[in-house]
């Protein structure tokens, strides 16, 4: 069973994969992200094809599906991430470094959060407020 912690970071670590599929760090997100699953040399073959399988689709998707491919693709990634801590959670350092880097060095920014029962996973930008009263217990 995975930790808030670990779910957490498999979901900014399938954001971020996801955002740097259309950007100039792409090659470098996509070999580091391939090692980080590690395996035989043909797993690694397999996962690059699939992390080369999401920047095609993004890359083909209309305009107005843009939004619905990255969502998809984001979702997948997420499973895959959270699959791959899941069975060995000492990758999450290293899965860690990369979403720091990816961040350093494109810009793209990432937030992997312990929530609680009430929490929100928030990835972006967002601007959250509350007003007098929203924000009250509810018994």
């Amino acid at each position: 069973m995975l930790t808030e912690t670990l779910i957490a970071l498999g979901a900014a670590g399938g954001t971020a994969v996801v955002e740097a599929a259309t950007t100039d760090v792409w090659n470098t997100a996509k070999d580091r992200v391939a090692r980080l699953f590690g395996g035989d040399p043909k797993q690694v073959t397999i996962l690059e094809a699939r992390l080369e399988d999401t920047h095609e689709r993004l890359a083909a998707a209309p305009a107005d599906q843009v939004d619905q491919v990255r969502e998809q693709q984001t979702q997948v990634w997420t499973t895959r991430l959270q699959d791959l801590l899941e069975e060995q959670p000492d990758t999450a350092p290293a899965l860690q470094e990369l979403l720091d880097d990816l961040a350093e060095n494109s810009g793209m920014t990432h937030t992997a959060t312990a929530l609680g029962t009430r929490g929100a996973a928030v990835g972006d930008n967002a601007d959250i407020r509350a007003s007098p009263g929203s924000a009250e217990p509810t018994r």
